[in-house]
């Protein structure tokens, strides 16, 4: 057999991933200087009209010049190289939205600016655009901060009132070119870091001394081309970000909360409407899609994770179908992830086994496939055996891996790489140090990216060879990537090549405190800050679901929608908790058994089935009881978890409530309103969740949330256009009205209210 020279040909070196930061335009400071600047057409959008092929030049030209930095807007590339991640926040200032506005420094010329916590402090080096504004009211003035909030010192000086009748009012006293500001509470102060309201006793005096100076006159450092009033899309990539940085904005302070809904099996015609029509007014940052690649035939879910070949035309849909889902997702403001396949091909068919050099088998869009062979559907992914791992000089075959082997390969830990070049499940494994292979990889991921496609699954991960992977897939800018994981321990720099952790403790000991355990358990859920214990969780993904750990029958510590109410309020406290920086929700379908396809792909019906439509048929109703009925359990059609009572709310409540946990209350805590099982919080100064565990309806009224008196959204009722529920709350955020009852229609059991009035 003739091989063509180029599958042998050294690969080049490992490629260090540069992720999006999620940052504003740079300006000059201190660590971060601009080293290059190229405009153009090759900068402006491609024939399928995405910036995506542009994004990868300003990479590769950042490579180029050995930039750790590039900032990207159509039609323009900035490089730049910046010393830490420190100085890159404190670069991204894109100015004083308010020019004429009144600002302070203290008495050694620190800035007054709002740290990420959303505190004051005083800073040397500033970012300027966080600069917290004087509102003056003749002799009397309150203190706001860029995005609207306005300092109230009952709660330690944070930016926490969302009116101005809420915030702090400080009398003003000139002592010659300086300003005091005193309240009632004391002076404000600043001890050369962090502002503070304190008494004037044992302080030096310049503490409390500020100079009140215009917008104008704020250092804001060198734009070179960006305008300070610019509405258009920038994007900022560095090597010193990780994929879903937990803060971005203005300085690197703002507190990210990504959400994900994965639409398992849906067609891309449906997927674009879902876009269109729920997710994106609901402030869903992305939708992941099953596996794109052609596959092979059969009616079960798993035949998406076994590709035949590069082509695009699989069950969901066809290559346009799919190239119109994701253009009409990204313009509803959803970002596209994909669940790729890059470690192995689909398992041979009867025939091939018997026929090793033939290609018997068909896949769902024609492509004549073998064993460890494929004819491919491009000509470039066409593939012979020596493109993928073999025993020495036995071309047919490899070590394998599974169950029968403890998922294991020789030795005691997978994390060495060890099963890398074994079959897993028998399933041809690809030969990643291969060129061909190497090359054949990067133009699907490469045809991926130049449709839209910005973010990434990687199945089957931790069977890789990390520095063999980086060759291919950190050729491109994606904005997330994130890697099939399960419960090994996590390996130092694997999540610069594969992207995040799948974490998949978090939701199970949710579920342990809301179902499992007893009620008086409950309020340990309060505890869960994190899943898996090795895992750090800014590196994290965190699924409500996953399609690999389900259970056929409803499990109260296997969270699927067969558990019913229970699964609901798991994963309406999911998006409530302050921790979690990217949860995953689960969008899918009913099985009666875990192998089963989506709805119109039944268990011995046609190989060549397509799912039905979730817009069409429609999707289950909000569940009001634990567990599902049996024949709800066993009713074979959409489920559409995502769309359940109250998730666009609690969506929306995750964006506004990014704070820290303030305050708790539950049983035998915070008073005796709370029963066993229902517990409550208040996140920073302007946020509340309740939950009654279970079906039960319980009474707020009377409970202090010390929050602002006024009249606030239940977002647990929301669904995206009407607030069915409200809580009103009186002096010292006392509930006068709210939860004794829930309107005909909808379910009792969670209130997460905050000033959405």
């Amino acid at each position: 057999m003739l091989v063509s020279s180029f599958l042998f040909e050294p690969s080049s070196g490992p490629l260090e991933a540069m992720p999006l930061c999620y940052l504003p335009p740079l300006v000059d400071k201190p660590g971060c200087q601009r080293c290059g600047r190229q405009e153009g057409p090759l900068f402006g959008l491609n024939e399928l009209k995405q910036e995506t092929s542009a994004r990868t030049r300003c990479l590769e030209s950042a490579r180029a010049a050995k930039c750790n930095v590039w900032v990207f807007r159509v039609g323009s590339c900035e490089l730049w190289n910046c010393s830490s991640k420190e100085a890159l926040h404190r670069a991204a200032d894109s100015g004083v939205a308010e020019p004429d506005g009144t600002f302070l420094k203290d008495y050694h010329g620190r800035l007054v600016t709002t740290s990420r916590d959303r505190t004051l402090v005083a800073e040397d080096t500033p970012v300027a655009s966080l600069a917290v504004a004087l509102r003056p009211t003749g002799s009397v003035a309150k203190l706001q901060s860029a995005d609207g909030h306005f300092v109230t010192v009952a709660s330690s000086g944070s930016l926490e009132a969302s009116r101005w009748d809420d915030g702090e009012t400080f009398n003003i006293t000139r002592e010659g070119a300086y300003v005091l500001l005193q309240s009632p509470r004391g002076l404000l102060r600043s001890d050369g870091t962090a502002i503070m309201v304190s008494r004037r006793e044992g302080r030096p005096p310049e503490e409390g001394l500020f100079r009140v100076v215009r917008g104008l006159d704020l250092p804001s450092g060198s734009r070179k081309g960006w305008t300070r009033n610019d509405t258009e899309r920038v994007w900022v990539h560095s090597s010193l970000c990780n994929y879903q940085e937990p803060f971005g904005g203005e300085g690197g302070r703002e507190r990210r909360s990504a959400t994900y809904v994965k639409l398992w099996e849906w067609n891309y015609v449906d997927v674009l409407k879902e876009c269109q029509e729920v997710l994106g007014p609901s402030g869903v940052t992305a939708v992941q899609l099953s596996p794109v690649a052609e596959h092979l035939v059969g009616p079960q879910w798993w035949v998406r994770y076994q590709p035949v070949s590069a082509s695009l035309h699989s069950r969901s849909g066809t290559a346009d179908e799919l190239r119109s889902a994701v253009a009409g997702c990204r313009t509803a403001g959803v970002e596209v992830i994909i669940d790729v396949v890059l470690n192995h091909m689909a398992r041979p068919c009867p025939a091939a086994q018997e026929l090793l050099e033939g290609t018997p088998c068909v896949g769902w869009n024609g492509t004549a496939y073998g064993n460890r062979r494929t004819a491919g559907a491009r000509g470039w992914d066409a593939a012979t055996p020596l493109h993928f791992h073999h025993r020495g000089k036995e071309i047919w075959g490899a070590c394998g891996v599974g169950p029968e082997t403890g998922f294991l390969c020789g030795s005691p830990v997978t994390t060495d790489c060890s099963c890398c070049p074994c079959d897993m499940y028998g399933l041809p494994d690809w030969d990643l140090a291969v060129k061909a292979v190497e090359e054949s990889h990067a133009r699907h991921l490469e045809e991926l990216h130049r449709m839209g496609v910005t973010m990434l699954r990687i199945d089957a991960a931790l069977y890789m060879e990390s520095d063999l992977v980086s060759r291919f897939l950190n050729r491109f800018p994606w904005d997330m990537v994130y890697q099939e994981w399960w419960h090994e321990l996590p390996l130092p720099g694997r999540t610069d090549v594969f992207g995040l952790y799948r974490d998949l403790k978090f939701m199970r000991r949710i579920a342990e405190f809301l179902d499992v355990a007893p009620l008086a358990r409950s309020p340990e859920v309060l505890n869960v800050t994190r899943g898996d214990f090795y895992i750090n969780p800014n590196e994290a993904v965190y699924p409500t679901c996953f399609h690999d750990g389900r259970s056929d029958r409803a499990d109260p510590a296997v969270p699927t929608f067969k558990n019913g109410l229970a699964f609901h309020q798991q994963q309406l406290f999911m998006l409530a908790s302050p921790f979690p920086i990217t949860v995953l929700l689960w969008g899918g379908y009913a099985w009666r058994q875990i192998d089963d396809g989506p709805p119109g792909c039944e268990p011995g019906g046609a190989a060549r089935c397509v799912a039905t439509s979730p817009h069409q048929d429609g999707c289950m109703a909000t569940p009001g009881a634990s567990p599902l009925a049996e024949g709800d359990v066993e009713d074979r059609r959409w489920v559409c978890e995502h769309r359940w009572q109250g998730v666009a709310g609690l969506i929306r409540f995750r964006r506004s409530c990014r704070q820290p946990m303030t305050e708790s209350w539950h049983s035998g805590h915070g008073g005796t309103l709370l029963s066993p099982g229902h517990v409550a919080f208040r996140l920073g100064g302007s946020c509340f969740v309740a939950i009654a565990r279970g079906a039960g309806r319980w009474q707020l009224s009377g409970l202090a949330t010390q929050l602002p008196p006024g009249r606030y959204c239940d977002l647990g009722s929301w669904d995206g256009r009407t607030c069915v529920r409200e809580v009103v709350l009186g002096p010292g955020g006392r509930v006068l009205e709210g939860g004794p009852a829930c309107p005909q229609g909808n379910q009792c059991g969670g209130h997460a209210a905050h000033t959405e009035s």
